[in-house]
């Protein structure tokens, strides 16, 4: 309606509806100002504050003016209720930080400096008392839009940080005004789980052509190591004495338990697992261990790790456990940029724990012993192969010799130039 569809009235922000043929002729419109609110701003994608208004038809003025007392009594309780001082959420972080300083590695603040500033992108303008579930919400699906394009495991770390965040503050609510725990039932959408692929013998000698290429020859290890079997903590727990002839043992895991990493037992064993060594992963041993000697400037003795990056030997401190796996995805990345860049058909999308996934299947599937198998992997016994005898008597006697025939007769990969 235009402002000649209605008249004053004596009380404030309560007119009177004059347009005639309206359906409201003769009733009473009030208008409401609810105060500078927090909004999303589509083109910056941040919280800003603008001022909100609300109008509403009444039909008689004695229920415009309790509507507008209902208001102010709203209003007027805000502003006197808990901490009225504005606290954003930069401020927050950094107690919350400082307060944990001194139980963090290094790498662990650097990751939770990492995971704030989306945090603060968004919510920099906004009171942090003031922030719902339903703000939360709206965060996570920005944050999970084409857009922005975030992991799922991002988003669940994100997530986390943000529980800690409002669980610290509600210890302290005479500097907060914090009573709850917003975090907790907010939904950061849905997470799309990674299904695991087993690579083709194809895949795997392009897999291992393109890693040759690599400077560091630490992703040698961690393609050579995956392939035969081991999972990630396994081939991060060896050291170079685990390494015979044509075998080595596998009796220890390294794993990361928040700051702390800890040396544990190999899963399902509780002895030493045994794990044979193809040609091809020989050949890697030799080619890394040539780097490792290279960088240290000594021999490599038998209480050295055997998955070591540059960056690792150098500054010599041992690879994070989680940071394995995200060299590895980094690895596979830049082997499909130069696929095509080169106009080659890349290598299916995959995690390091998929070799382990791609040796089972393999092996497998080419009937190689279900037994040997299961004994490489450090599995139990189950399936066809699997019975009182087999459960009870059956001990692992070392025999891998159908795994090594079999993986020495589909890789194809030439190392002798880098030998």
């Amino acid at each position: 309606m235009k402002k000649e569809d209605y008249s004053d009235t004596e009380f404030p922000g309560i007119k009177k509806i004059t347009k005639v043929g309206s359906k409201s002729y003769g009733k009473y419109l009030v208008i409401v100002d609810l105060g500078r609110q927090m909004k999303f701003d589509k083109k910056s994608g941040e919280m800003k504050l603008k001022q909100v208004k609300t109008q509403k038809v009444f039909n008689t003025l004695k229920e415009c003016k309790s509507y507008q007392g209902q208001n102010n009594t709203i209003k007027n309780k805000q502003k006197v209720s808990g901490n009225t001082t504005k606290i954003n959420i930069e401020s927050v972080y950094e107690d919350y930080f400082n307060h944990n300083k001194n139980k963090w590695s290094e790498s662990y603040k650097s990751q939770k400096n990492s995971e704030i500033k989306h945090i603060v992108s968004y919510f920099k303008n906004y009171d942090i008392k003031k922030i719902t579930t339903l703000d939360i919400e709206r965060f996570f699906k920005l944050y999970l839009s084409k857009e922005c394009n975030l992991s799922s495991n991002s988003i669940i770390k994100t997530k986390s940080l943000l529980k800690d965040i409002w669980k610290f503050m509600k210890k302290d609510f005479n500097k907060y005004g914090i009573k709850e725990n917003v975090i907790i039932d907010s939904d950061p959408g849905k997470y799309v789980k990674f299904e695991e692929v087993s690579l083709t013998e194809a895949e795997i000698n392009k897999l291992l052509d393109q890693t040759l290429l690599e400077e560091d020859t630490s992703n040698l290890i961690l393609v050579g190591m995956g392939l035969i079997s081991l999972r990630r903590g396994e081939i991060l727990g060896l050291k170079w004495g685990d390494i015979k002839e044509d075998f080595f043992n596998v009796h220890e895991t390294r794993i990361q338990a928040g700051s702390v990493q800890l040396i544990k037992g190999t899963k399902n064993v509780k002895s030493t697992r045994i794990v044979c060594i193809p040609n091809y992963l020989k050949n890697i041993l030799i080619i890394a261990r040539k780097q490792q000697e290279e960088l240290l400037g000594r021999e490599i003795n038998d209480e050295d790790r055997l998955y070591l990056t540059k960056i690792n030997i150098v500054n010599n401190y041992t690879c994070h456990p989680g940071k394995s796996s995200r060299y590895y995805t980094l690895l596979l990345n830049r082997i499909n940029k130069r696929l095509r860049k080169d106009g080659l058909e890349q290598i299916r999308k995959h995690t390091l724990k998929s070799l382990r996934t791609t040796f089972c299947s393999l092996n497998l599937n080419n009937n190689v012993s279900h037994i040997q198998v299961s004994n490489n992997c450090g599995h139990q016994i189950k399936g066809l192969d699997s019975n009182t005898t087999t459960l009870t008597y059956l001990k692992d006697d070392g025999k891998r010799d159908q795994i090594v025939n079999f993986m020495n007769s589909i890789i194809k990969t030439d190392f002798s130039k880098y030998l």
